[in-house]
Order: structure tokens, then C-alpha cells, then sequence
């Protein structure tokens, strides 16, 4: 199992695991020919997911029945005393196993690039127990079942890591392993992880690639207002080569508050100054993504002066039915706000590198495929707690996965003659580039 994803999941400080063709330090990545838009790629292979085995019970009193195994989105294979641990005094382990994609990936050709923008919401338990581990464990199958052409995903508000951490299953199921076995095994880190305090939290921001990610970097804001104090924000890069084009990929999430547009845009700064030190080539498309909690429909001044700010596109078309990815009428996990529907979160490319000849964004009424039961209130409970347990006080049932719908981008340009091809470096290190040219037709 590649360590990198891993790893930057589960907030390790450990250098990031190339899957498929890893480059050599100093080696440029291989021109490849276009690939045919219409070619299907098969799902990841059933071998690959009947490793994926996981027992739910703790030892010696276990309490686990198939119906677990659902909960956390698994198929039940079989239940046993022992599992791969201790053995039960009473009641049973169940080994469950990650369930096949609904749909074929998609690959699209290699001058397109098709991105997800999703807030998972995973907020810490410490903070309120509202579905993160159930709700994170469902996302994975979902959004690639629902959109199987996605190159990369740019996750926000993933400040603990995903699904099961905390002994409930064993092995822990973080969504990085989840999506590993799908096919998506590249990763940034999470920004600041490594750089976070004993009482902070990182930034909850990581790109996950589905293509060899190259070199990766991030930058944790120097301004900040309010209890973001204690959230290492920030903005995280990922270089990555779809098949010898290369992307880079920029994700973010910006300060909370309606009145906090002032330090929104001097992190916007922060966010040009620190795409500017990359001194990625022009010829190259360079996407800027995230949440950028600024709602377009309601204060589109505000919005485009973020996007000028760090050198973005304007927004891209709305192609989708549904116009807005923050909706309290559709959504139960939305709070009533300013607005009861908006558009939050992004995907632009950089006016100072490779223009997309075409750029799109789209959303959906995004659901997981059956309803998830989960507590809302334990009381001095910082762990994870089960709907139905004794110090559960009360619980919900739901089939919404966040109070955010993914955003989809979609990203067209003319790569015939991409110059100054990436060389691989350490992810920790500044990314290189020859004077060659790699023509990626």
C-alpha cells in the first residue's frame, strides 16, 4: 500500500509514495500520446478491494453485527470471536470489505483536466459530533460512482482525516485508504500538518490525484482573524502529469466570517505571493481551487476582487441544473445563514499561465445511496460515539454526505506544445524544470 497518501492523511510527517510511473530525481516525465476521450478504464480491480478487509469490535466485549459493516459504507463478508485480534468474551467481530465503484472511470484526454472541489465538513469530535465519521466513510464510492472522469480532488475541511480513526475498525479506514483503493493513491499533504501546535489544527485542505503527483508544497497563512487563530490555514500545490502534460493544482480554503472579507483578501495575497515562488512556467495551465467562503450569487464584488487578487479567471459558466452547492432548502446539514442558498466554493485557472480554452463548473443534489444514522449530541464525549449507544443523547438520519455539494470544474487547453516539462523532485523541494520543449500529442 503506498505510504504518502497515507501518511498526509493521517498526518504523519513522511515523504509522499508515487503510484504508477515514479520518476527518477532529475528525470522528466514521459510524453505520451493523447488519449482517446471515449476510452473506458475498468474499475479498480476486485483483487485490490478483497484486501481491503477491515473488523469492527473491540475486545472483550464485542458488539458488532453486520449492519456495521453498512453504516461505514462496507459489505459484510463474515463475523467471527476472534477477527485479527483478541478474542471476544461476548458478542462478535464482523470483517467487512470496501464495496465496488457504481461506475467505469473515464478517461478524458490529456489536455483536459476534470477536478472536484468538495468541504467534507469532518470537523474534530472535540468540536460537535455531527456525522464525520460515518458521513466521510460514504463519500469516497459516491463521488467517483457519480463522476468516474475525475482527475483530481481538492478536499476541504478534512481536519481529522476521514472515516474510522479511533479504534473502531482494524485496520483504522481513513479516507486516504479509501481512495487509494479506488485508484486515487496520490497525494499533497495536508497544510499544516506539520507545521500545527499541540492546541491548533491543520489546515484541513490535500489534493488527491488520480495521475503521478510530482512535487507538492504548501503555504499556512500568515494572516488570520478571530478562532481561525487556531486552524493552521493555508493554501497546498500539487504538480501532477496526466499522461506527460503536466497541471498544477492549487487548493485553499480562506478565512471564516461574513466580516472578515479584509483578512480574506490579504490572504488572497498570500495565496498569488505563494503560487509567484512556485515560478511555474506560463506555458503551463494552473488551477486555483477551494472554499473560498465568499458566496458569488449574493456578493459577487466581493468574490471577483478574490479571484483578481490571486491572478484567477472569472467565474467559469454554470452548466449544471443546480446553481448553487450551499442549500439550505435541499440540504438538512445546512444551518440557516445570510442566504439560504449559495455558491462557495471554486475552480478557476491562473490568467498569468496557460489559459483553458474552455472552463465549466457544475453541481448536483449530491446523496449517498441510502439513508446514514449517526449521533448529533454526546455530551464530554471527545471520540467517536454510535447513534443508539447509552451516551449518545441524540441522533440523525440522513442521506446527505455535507452542508457543501461537490463542485465539479472541467478544463479544456491547448497543451500541443507545453514547454519547460517538470522534473520530479522531493515534495519538500522547490519544483525543477528543464528548457526542453515535450510536445503532448
Amino acid at each position: 500500500m503506498p505510504s504518502g497518501f497515507l501518511c498526509s492523511l493521517l498526518g504523519l510527517s513522511c515523504a509522499l509514495a508515487l503510484l504508477g510511473a515514479t520518476l527518477a530525481d532529475g528525470e522528466a516525465p514521459e510524453t505520451a500520446e493523447k488519449s482517446d476521450a471515449s476510452k473506458e478504464e475498468a474499475k479498480p480491480s476486485q483483487a485490490v478491494l478483497d484486501d481491503a478487509d477491515f473488523w469492527i469490535g473491540t475486545a472483550p466485549f464485542c458488539k458488532a453485527t453486520a449492519d456495521d459493516c453498512e453504516t461505514f459504507d462496507l459489505k459484510f463478508i463474515r463475523e467471527d470471536s476472534t477477527g485479527n485480534g483478541a478474542k471476544c468474551w461476548t458478542g462478535k467481530k464482523v470483517l467487512c470489505q470496501q464495496k465496488q465503484l457504481k461506475s467505469e472511470f473515464v478517461t478524458s484526454s490529456n489536455n483536459e483536466l476534470v477536478v472536484a472541489v468538495y468541504n467534507v465538513d469532518e470537523l474534530s469530535f472535540s468540536e460537535e459530533h455531527n456525522g464525520q465519521t460515518e458521513r466521510t466513510c460514504h463519500i469516497p464510492r459516491a463521488l467517483l460512482s457519480k463522476y468516474p472522469d475525475l482527475d483530481v480532488i481538492i478536499l476541504v475541511g478534512l481536519f481529522v482525516g476521514g472515516c474510522m480513526q479511533n479504534g473502531q475498525s482494524k485496520p483504522p479506514i481513513t479516507m486516504g485508504l479509501m481512495l487509494t483503493n479506488y485508484g486515487f493513491g496520490q497525494a499533497s499533504t495536508i497544510v499544516g500538518e506539520s507545521t500545527r501546535g499541540i492546541t491548533e489544527t491543520n489546515g484541513g485542505v490535500v489534493i488527491v490525484s488520480r495521475w503521478p503527483m510530482i512535487s507538492t508544497r504548501e503555504h499556512v497563512f500568515a494572516n488570520y482573524a478571530g478562532l481561525d487563530r487556531f486552524i493552521e490555514r493555508g493554501a497546498v500545490y500539487g504538480g501532477i502529469n496526466k499522461h506527460g502534460v503536466i497541471y498544477h493544482v492549487v487548493g485553499t480554503q480562506l478565512q471564516s466570517g461574513v466580516d472578515k472579507e479584509n483578512i480574506r483578501l490579504e490572504q488572497a495575497k498570500e495565496v498569488a505571493n505563494f503560487i509567484s515562488e512556485l515560478e511555474l512556467p506560463s506555458s503551463h495551465p494552473v488551477i486555483i481551487s477551494g472554499d473560498f467562503q465568499t458566496d458569488y450569487l449574493s456578493d459577487k464584488p466581493a468574490a471577483e476582487k478574490l479571484f483578481n487578487t490571486m491572478f484567477a479567471s472569472t467565474m467559469p459558466a454554470i452548466v449544471s441544473e443546480v446553481r448553487v452547492n450551499v442549500d439550505y432548502q435541499s440540504n438538512d446539514l445546512v444551518e440557516p445563514g445570510k442566504n439560504d442558498q449559495e455558491w462557495r466554493d471554486y475552480a478557476l485557472f491562473s490568467n498569468r499561465h496557460l489559459p483553458a480554452d474552455q472552463a465549466t463548473l457544475e453541481t448536483s443534489l449530491f446523496t449517498a445511496d441510502k439513508d446514514i444514522r449517526y449521533c448529533t449530541s454526546a455530551v464530554m464525549q471527545p471520540t467517536y460515539v454510535s447513534a443508539g449507544a447509552m451516551t449518545c443523547a441524540s441522533d440523525k438520519t440522513t442521506k446527505q454526505l455535507s452542508d457543501h455539494y461537490p463542485i465539479i470544474g472541467r478544463f479544456t487547453f491547448n497543451t500541443n506544445e507545453q514547454s519547460a516539462p517538470m522534473q520530479y523532485r522531493h515534495p519538500t523541494e522547490q519544483p525543477s524544470y528543464t528548457n526542453e520543449t515535450s510536445s503532448t500529442n
